[in-house]
């Protein structure tokens, strides 16, 4: 008897937990298989801070603090680089037609005939009304270099002018320095400056001839044009001035007294000893 009320309290027992049991199994079996889809996440607005609401293993809320994280984008500017502008001046080109000649023609030397006129202005011995006609005539020139612009001139003429009372005829012999201002052009531009003698004989109509010597000096300039390497023309203007010596007076007047027979041999003036005027030249020489 004992036994068996043993037996029915135990079965009672067993009977009245059986339903707790199964309902709490089968609500932790729920809570445990939904556990880990149902989360809840909250932003706070102020920290920036995200809140991860989870639920435990009885179903108890748990949450987990995470920091936002903010992707920024990276912005990366790369500066172009430089762009130099690089300006090339390419020179003009210009079609000249220049003649040049090598540098041995500077040690070539010219040899040459010219012709030229000369006028001065003034009076010899004063025996007659114009003493001093314009002359014309050939002459001999001689031409070198002595450097790339520097050149020498030997000039030699036979001049000769006639008026009614007087017969001049005058032999210059002159030497010039010449500076070509453009050497290896075709044409040459050239100044010059020199000096020299000038021979000159008076012949009168009252028969009287008297010789003398004239002391030159000359400066002017001219054109050198070569036409080829061995031959060139020229042509120059020059100023000349002149200094006379008579010599003595009285001997001049006995000397044409005598010649002329008693003419009119008077009146020489020895005070004036200066005469000045222009040549003018043309000439052409070979180089070699």
């Amino acid at each position: 008897m004992k036994r068996f009320l043993t037996i029915g309290t135990l079965l009672l027992a067993t009977l009245i937990a059986a339903p707790a049991l199964s309902a709490s199994a089968g609500e932790q079996s729920s809570n445990d298989a939904s556990a880990p889809d149902h989360k809840k996440v909250v932003t706070k607005k102020k920290s920036g801070k995200k809140v991860v609401v989870r639920r435990g293993a009885y179903g108890h809320p748990v949450a987990v603090v995470r920091p936002v994280v903010v992707h920024h984008k990276q912005v990366v500017v790369r500066a172009a680089p430089a762009v130099v502008h690089t300006a090339v001046v390419v020179p003009r080109r210009t079609h000249e037609t220049v003649t040049s000649y090598p540098r041995e023609e500077d040690e070539m030397l010219g040899i040459g005939l010219r012709v030229g006129g000369v006028a001065v202005d003034g009076e010899k011995l004063n025996l007659a009304t114009v003493e001093n006609p314009t002359m014309w005539g050939p002459g001999l020139q001689i031409r070198g270099k002595v450097s790339h612009r520097v050149g020498l001139e030997l000039g030699l003429d036979y001049l000769v002018g006639t008026t009614d009372q007087v017969t001049q005829t005058t032999v210059p012999l002159t030497l010039s320095a010449m500076y070509y201002f453009f050497p290896t052009s075709q044409l040459r531009l050239f100044g010059l400056v020199g000096g020299g003698v000038h021979f000159t004989k008076l012949e009168y109509d009252l028969g009287f001839r008297h010789d003398l010597v004239e002391v030159a000096g000359q400066a002017g300039g001219g054109i050198d044009l070569r036409l080829t390497r061995e031959f060139g023309l020229n042509a120059d203007l020059r100023f000349v001035g002149l200094y006379k010596n008579m010599g003595e007076t009285t001997e001049i007047e006995h000397k044409c007294l005598t010649a002329s027979a008693g003419g009119s041999c008077g009146g020489i003036n020895q005070a004036d000893k200066f005469n000045i005027g222009a040549q003018f030249l043309v000439g052409a020489s070979i180089y070699f």
